[in-house]
């Protein structure tokens, strides 16, 4: 009953992550206007996320067995992280974002060692996602979204500033948000369903049962087909360049693993995996190339706008690396910093942290803390290659998500901010991370 309980309550958990219901308990103001990065808030996964952990002391016998030394290199990130903090401890959000990270460190390890079966897991998270998505495709086609104190969603119109917007020849339109704040990380999150998606579609066992009825062999053998032009279309109405050049990365290693692997079946789910949404995305341009060009070249001022703030934000980052290099300026305050340094050359909505988490990193909490976060990474990573590169799996190996979810994150990483300074963000970071433990210790013992 015990781990049953534990079970169901972390793929309810997964399933909710795109749920972004909140208490607001402090706001938070920056050169006169709210500021969501410094808000403290309670989040609804905060109260499941307590329950996980409950559920996961009561069944501690049922735990997956899981390598001490993956837990020890998230723990010395998150104590790097720690010092910073002592030293720079007289901000709230600094606390608050503190044990957000505290927070992600258990998420990682209740994903490790949570004793069900990935697939099972990786489901919750779909299923989640694609609720999601479905709501990001009606808001671009009705290019309007909804407000939902129930849900946490901000109501939002193309015509208003501040709306994540496209212009080109063709007019001005919103991209879809989703359940999400921002449309990059609805993007994030949609790239990581995905990889989940096509990892679950290449272990399954091909060989349906005759024994149900032919709409159930349907379902099960090509039901995934559309969940995935779902995920595909609201991945491309978000239009998030970081997202799809993460998840092209991340593709071309499961494509790589699969034709390294030569099997028949998992080759063939690869044309249909492939082909499907490629059509889509065909029929899609045709439609919405002015878009996608604008998106790709940036003519217009919008998107000029845009690279002008992530490179300004970049150069401000180094800047500031250069005076506090050793212990960083404290968690959550660059932007406070940004505005103190440049008052008045700045409009409000210009001042936004590095678009860069390594960057990003370095500023608030030490260049030791970023380089630890890379070292932390690059050996999950390896590992994961290692199982790859030196075993031959009966079954797609788990450690090809590992691999290919670390460095989505990554290539997302190098061009926006939110996996280190959102909730929602630390939350998709840690769960990609706790996954790929999962994988190499599933596939090393």
């Amino acid at each position: 009953m015990k781990k049953k309980c534990f079970i169901w309550i972390v793929r309810l958990w997964l399933f909710c992550l795109p749920i972004q219901t909140h208490l607001v308990l402090k706001s938070a103001v920056l050169a006169g206007h709210d500021w969501p990065l410094g808000e403290t808030s309670l989040y609804f996964l905060d109260i499941l996320f307590v329950l996980m952990g409950i559920a996961a002391l009561l069944a501690r016998n049922s735990w997956r067995p899981v390598f001490t030394k993956h837990l020890i290199g998230f723990v010395t990130f998150v104590g790097l992280i720690a010092v910073s903090v002592f030293l720079h401890h007289d901000a709230l959000n600094t606390w608050v974002l503190f044990l957000r990270y505290i927070e992600g460190l258990f998420v990682v390890a209740i994903l490790a060692v949570v004793p069900d079966k990935t697939r099972n897991l990786f489901i919750a998270f779909i299923a989640g996602m694609t609720l999601s998505s479905l709501f990001g495709i009606w808001q671009f086609a009705v290019q309007y979204v909804p407000s939902s104190t129930i849900f946490g969603i901000a109501g939002q119109m193309p015509f208003v500033s501040g709306v994540s917007v496209l212009v080109s020849s063709i007019g001005r339109f919103m991209r879809a948000y989703g359940t999400f704040s921002h449309p990059n990380i609805f993007a994030g999150y949609l790239a990581v369903a995905i990889l989940m998606l096509l990892i679950v579609v290449l272990r399954r066992n091909h060989v349906v049962g005759n024994g149900r009825g032919w709409v159930y062999r349907f379902c099960v053998r090509h039901g995934w087909i559309v969940v995935a032009l779902i995920l595909f279309a609201a991945l491309a109405f978000s239009f998030s360049r970081s997202a799809w050049l993460g998840l092209a990365f991340g593709l071309i290693i499961l494509v790589a693993v699969t034709m390294k692997r030569n099997y028949s079946y998992e080759l063939r789910t690869w044309v249909i995996a492939l082909c499907v949404p490629l059509i889509f995305l065909v029929i899609n341009s045709s439609i919405f190339i002015p878009l996608i060009s604008e998106r790709v070249v940036a003519r217009e001022s919008v998107e000029q706008v845009s690279l002008e703030d992530r490179h300004r934000s970049l150069v401000e980052g180094l800047d500031i690396i250069q005076d506090h290099w050793a212990e960083g300026i404290g968690l959550g305050r660059s932007t406070y910093y940004i505005e103190q340094h440049s008052p008045g050359s700045l409009h409000w909505w210009e001042i936004q942290p590095p678009h860069n988490i390594f960057v990003l990193l370095a500023v608030e909490a030490s260049v030791f803390t970023a380089l630890a976060f890379i070292v932390m990474l690059f050996l999950l990573a390896r590992d994961s290659y290692t199982l790859l590169k030196s075993k031959r799996h009966e079954m797609f190996p788990l450690s090809a998500f590992g691999l290919s979810g670390l460095v989505l994150v990554i290539v997302i990483g190098l061009f926006d901010h939110y996996l280190v300074t959102l909730p929602s963000g630390l939350f998709l970071l840690f769960v990609v991370c706790g996954f790929a433990i999962r994988g190499v210790h599933t596939e090393t013992s």
